[in-house]
């Protein structure tokens, strides 16, 4: 499809990874000669192309994005494959960077246990610049998603994305938000859909999400304030 392009990039243990890149559109506003660059991380049971819609309207703002696939596409993650996952995520990263990502501007995204995942990148490697967590859970999995991991975050921005109605992803990111030291956003919405769903079903999450991370790159206008409620 136009604007996005299949890769292969090898990960832990030689084992071959497949992504979609999206470069920024050349239309983008604003249009950067490196730009930011998003890390995209799916839910269980779903593969890189879930992040389609998502990645197609950050193309239009400028933004590059890597959506990949990990081990645990399919199925859940035994202990040491998170650790498989990380190490993926450290690589694909890397590839990012790469093809022109902004190596000071790189932003960790993860849906469901994607979320917990990328809230652990975020906390393991001080070179990312942010991460959003769309319906986190305090553990899926045996991944936690807790108040050390956001501690070793730092004060780098994080931006939590629940349903109203997904109650233990909403319960999370609140526990979350009484426990964070740094720049913390929590961003709730009518119904009860998870993960990447979440995006799909409520209108305005994804221009939200990609307004939040200009104005924490100080990329955004300033009336962008002005089309993000709370």
């Amino acid at each position: 499809a136009s604007g996005r392009q299949s890769i292969s990039f090898v990960g832990p243990d030689a084992a071959p990874c497949e992504g979609l890149l999206y470069a920024p559109t050349a239309d983008a506003e604003p249009l950067q000669d490196s730009p930011p660059g998003l890390l995209l991380i799916p839910m269980v049971a779903k593969d890189r192309y879930s992040w389609d819609a998502f990645a197609r309207e950050a193309q239009t703002a400028g933004f590059m994005s890597l959506a990949i696939d990990l081990p645990y596409a399919y199925q859940a993650p035994a202990p040491d494959e998170k650790d498989q996952a990380l190490a993926t995520l450290a690589i694909a990263k890397k590839v990012l960077i790469e093809r022109g990502a902004d190596p000071d501007d790189i932003v960790v995204v993860g849906a469901s246990l994607g979320a917990n995942l990328a809230a652990h990148f975020l906390s393991a490697d001080p070179a990312l610049f942010a991460a959003v967590l769309i319906s986190p859970g305090l553990e899926y999995r045996g991944v936690v998603c807790d108040r050390d991991l956001l501690q070793a975050a730092g004060r780098r921005p994080v931006l939590v994305m629940v349903a109203k109605g997904d109650s233990y992803a909403a319960s999370t990111a609140r526990a979350l938000r009484e426990e964070a030291a740094g720049l913390f956003e929590l961003r709730e919405y009518e119904g009860a859909a998870h993960g990447t769903d979440l995006l799909e079903r409520s209108e305005h999450a994804t221009a939200q999400a990609l307004v939040w991370l200009d104005q924490m790159l100080n990329r955004a206008p300033e009336t962008a304030t002005e089309d993000t409620p709370k």
